[in-house]
């Protein structure tokens, strides 16, 4: 098997696994990361949900109150949140068959 090195054969590749299916959600580069998953098609079968919470009191609101807006603990608090809405949502339909890919473009 090749290796797959370019970004769109990559994210092709994740959006034509039927395994993988999930959330973007961002505090960084979201955006763009969405975008990409967008631009090479397919993504219906790959995105559940695309979320960017720019302002940090709406970002508290969503997922909780933290000291700094870009932070390890931001991070970990969206994760969690945006996972356990996935398999509330979705476990029925899709949890048998599905790896949950919860993603967010965040450097620290």
């Amino acid at each position: 098997m090749a290796i797959i090195t370019d970004i769109h054969q990559k994210t092709l590749a994740i959006n034509l696994d039927k395994s993988k299916y999930g959330t973007i959600a961002e505090i960084g580069a979201g955006q763009e990361t969405a975008r990409w998953f967008f631009r090479v098609g397919g993504a219906a079968g790959t995105i559940a949900k695309a979320i960017s919470a720019y302002d940090m009191k709406f970002s508290d609101s969503i997922y909780g109150e933290s000291p700094r807006y870009i932070s390890r603990q931001r991070l970990d608090s969206m994760v969690n949140y945006e996972y356990n809405l996935i398999i509330e949502r979705l476990d029925d339909s899709k949890g048998a068959d599905t790896t949950y890919l919860i993603t967010s473009a965040y450097h620290l």
